[in-house]
Parts: C-alpha cells; structure tokens; sequence
C-alpha cells in the first residue's frame, strides 16, 4: 500500500483533472451502427446515441497483437475516467490516418466471449496532435490536446467498458467506466484508476521511473490527460478486465463506479454489500 501519496488538482487544457502525486521517496457519440459516408469537418464531432440494441456476445473486444495500433498510427484518451449513462465523454486523440472510427465494448460474461458491442461510429476526420508535454518542476507529463468528438453515452448499460479507436484497421484501447448512481444491496466493482495512472508510461515517465526503469527520473506527480501506454494495457487486462468478466459471471447484483468517484462522493457506496477492487490498487486519497 503506497501510503504516503496524495492526490491533488491540476488543470491540463480547458478541464480540470486529477493529478496524483507521489513522496519523493516514490512510495507512492456514438451514433447508430451504420455509419456516416463522410468525414464531417467539424472540429468536435458528437454524435446521436444508440437505443433499443440486443446486446450480442462478441470477442472482438480483445485487440489482437496483430490489430494492434502503434502509437504513431493512433493514440487517445477519454476527458472523463466514468460518466453516468448519457452523459458526454470528450475523446482526444491523434492520429496520422486520414479518418477513425470509434467502437464502445462493454465487458461481462456474455456467454464466456467477454463483451458486446454497444455502439460504433465515424469515420472522423483524423489529426495529429503535438507529443508529451512535461512539467519542470513536478516532471508531470500529460497530452495537452484537442477535443476530437463526444460519444453520448445515452442508454449504455452501467459496466466496464473498452472504447476502440480504429484507423486503417488498427485499433487502440481507452478505458471507460459508466457508473452506477445507486449501490444498494449491491456488490461495487470500484476501478483503481489511480494505480493505473501511477505506472502508466506515456511520455516516458511514472511515478516509478523512466522507460529505462530509472528511479531518479520519475515523476512525482502524474496525469490521466494521457493515452494509456501499451506496456501498461496488460494491467488493465489482467486486473479491470478479467474482475469485470468474473464478477458478473457469478450473478451478483453489481454497482460499478471508480476509485476517484468514491473519492468526490463518498455516499455513492451506502448501502452496498461489499467492494471489490481489482489489481494491487494502491493509490489512495486521505
């Protein structure tokens, strides 16, 4: 347990998000399926919400390596950790592609696939964005970019979700809970994005180090206006992913929401009947 490192805020672009600091020890929219037959030009692209779908099991949420996107082909992150259904999520992304498409898995049993497309949308017209911007003092490193489109999440079941971006057939993973807003008599499935945060490698440094694993170029405080780096998608497969199938395959009635949600409002867990938390999750407010 990292019990000597708080959390702050810090403000990256136009949004306030969290940045979590670490001791100087280092203890620490979418539209319908059928998609639109051109580029739109806007900016900001948002896009109606998808409504009265069967949910059908699907294994096409696990990017295989050879599907993979290097992150010069296309990288992005979420403005928003976790939203309530039908709330906006703004995307950020950059890419070298021409156009993207965006694809929105939610994670669960479904038949021991492991997931069900909720919505697909695009093509967007692509950008390339600038690279890593650090801070001097802290050595925070974030991806101060520009909003790329807005997935209205209206009529999306609460859950874990995998939000693929997709050029050129390659895709890329984002991570995306929809939160519960009442966890009565239920089990809650809380994300510890903070951990997640704390190792993530994008731009060359976490709270643990460098790319070249060394301790005295850590950062000590870290941002989530980033990509998620692909050395670090594993954490999020074994622990988010793998806790997220295994729990509602046992038929529990679950609540779903982040450790920084708990955090901002505490009473989101009255009532519950348990908490799970995947991983080693480590990161803590106080």
């Amino acid at each position: 347990m990292c019990d000597s490192c708080r959390m702050d805020y810090r403000v990256a672009g136009q949004m306030e998000r969290r940045a979590f600091l670490g001791s100087l020890a280092g203890l620490a929219a979418l539209g319908a399926c059928s998609a639109t037959a051109n580029v739109r030009s806007s900016p900001v692209e948002s896009a109606a919400p998808v409504a009265g779908r069967d949910l059908e099991p699907t294994r096409a949420w696990v990017i295989d390596s050879k599907d993979a996107a290097p992150p010069s082909l296309i990288e992005g992150y979420a403005g928003k950790e976790s939203v309530v259904p039908g709330e906006i999520v703004p995307l950020f992304v950059s890419t070298r592609a021409d156009s993207w498409r965006v694809r929105a898995y939610r994670i669960g049993a479904y038949e021991r696939k492991g997931g069900a497309l909720v919505a697909e949308a695009g093509p967007f017209r692509g950008q390339r964005q600038s690279g890593p911007r650090t801070d001097s003092g802290t050595r925070m490193v974030d991806a101060p970019w520009k909003r790329s489109a807005e997935l209205d999440t209206t009529d999306w079941p609460e859950g874990q979700y995998l939000i693929h971006l997709v050029a050129q057939g390659k895709a890329a993973y984002v991570p995306l809970v929809v939160r519960s807003t009442n966890s009565d008599g239920k089990v809650v499935v809380i994300s510890s994005i903070t951990t997640m945060a704390a190792y993530n490698l994008w731009g060359g440094r976490n709270l643990y180090g460098n790319e070249s694993k060394t301790f005295d170029a850590r950062s000590f405080a870290v941002s989530l206006d980033r990509p998620v780096a692909s050395a670090n998608i594993p954490f999020l497969m074994s622990y988010e992913v793998s806790l997220a199938r295994a729990v509602e395959a046992a038929g529990v009635p679950l609540a779903w929401m982040t450790n920084i949600d708990v955090d901002r409002d505490p009473g989101l867990i009255d009532g519950a009947r348990g908490l799970l938390s995947p991983g080693h999750d480590e990161y803590w407010s106080v």
